[in-house]
């Protein structure tokens, strides 16, 4: 018996090696936050990514892309070693929510009826059933899924060797594309209307016919605000809803020559805008009493 002692010990203390650490449970994990696309593009719908993290757990090997500023958006990319087992004991508390979950939108995320505009989680990883991809947003509804967000954006502060890297490293449209296809939204998702370009000509004579109001985020093809100029002088805003005009206010306007001021009489309002591009396809404005409000419209 005692010669089998030693044996039964250390086999004990590799039961629970592997019971602590689970070295087999996955192999990697893939997490990102949804964000609208640098570029509108037809291939990425205006789907991008903003923070993003691969985690290799058989080699500790680590990719973390950083979202550091918007507008225009800026990133900072690392590759290096968690070599901290807190850590990955975090992403394992967090797979063993997800594991719970079938393939796709955790939909008790998400109360009946909630409107909310908070962080969306795309996770995909792989363990020995294959692999898995889950969609999540944070209303409160896990504890779990609070703490590892809150890792998920502690990860640039905390202590892990890293290096920085190019941002080439990973791509925005093939990460959220690929993302959107797994969980089968792709197909249905909207492509959103595309805005032309615009550069910096001003051209008063292009003023003439109807255009169509660019929004910062998804713009939509049947659904947008429309201004109509003529060559009478005479103003016309419509609202644009699936094709059809569902609103419309009509009125007089005035482009000044010397000082390429704008001016707009609806009868209630008169506004004045400084116009900044107008071109055969492009026209951008600015309203002269709030300077940060800029409008960019495109040729109908």
């Amino acid at each position: 018996m005692k010669a089998y002692f030693p044996a039964i010990v250390l086999l004990i203390l590799i039961l629970n090696f592997n019971c602590r650490h689970n070295v087999s449970d996955f192999s990697y994990i893939k997490v990102f936050i949804w964000n609208s696309a640098d570029t509108i593009t037809a291939y990425n719908k205006d789907l991008g990514v903003a923070s993003y993290a691969y985690y290799d757990l058989n080699k500790d090997s680590v990719v973390y892309r950083d979202l550091v500023s918007v507008d225009p958006n800026r990133y900072e990319t690392y590759i290096g070693q968690l070599q901290n087992q807190h850590y990955v004991d975090t992403i394992r508390n967090l797979l063993r929510v997800l594991q719970r979950h079938a393939n796709g939108l955790l939909l008790d995320t998400v109360p009946s009826g909630a409107t909310y505009c908070g962080p969306d989680f795309y996770v995909e990883y792989r363990d020995e059933k294959g692999e898995h991809f889950h969609d999540f947003i944070l209303v409160g509804g896990s504890d779990t899924l609070d703490q590892f967000a809150g890792f998920f954006g502690r990860i640039p502060s905390l202590p892990w060797k890293r290096k920085l890297v190019s941002n080439s490293l990973v791509n925005s449209d093939t990460e959220a594309v690929s993302a959107m296809k797994k969980l089968g939204e792709y197909d249905k998702w909207e492509t959103p209307y595309i805005p032309m370009m615009c550069d910096s000509t001003i051209d008063k004579t292009k003023i003439f016919g109807s255009w169509r109001v660019i929004r910062i985020g998804k713009n939509r093809f049947n659904n947008y605000q429309k201004l109509t100029f003529e060559r009478n002088g005479i103003y016309k805003y419509e609202k644009i809803k699936e094709g059809i005009s569902s609103f419309a206010v009509s009125g007089t306007y005035r482009l000044n020559p010397k000082n390429n001021i704008l001016t707009v009489n609806t009868g209630e309002n008169k506004l004045t805008f400084k116009v900044l591009r107008l071109t055969d396809s492009c026209f951008q404005y600015m309203e002269r009493e709030k300077p940060e409000r800029i409008t960019r419209l495109d040729k109908l």
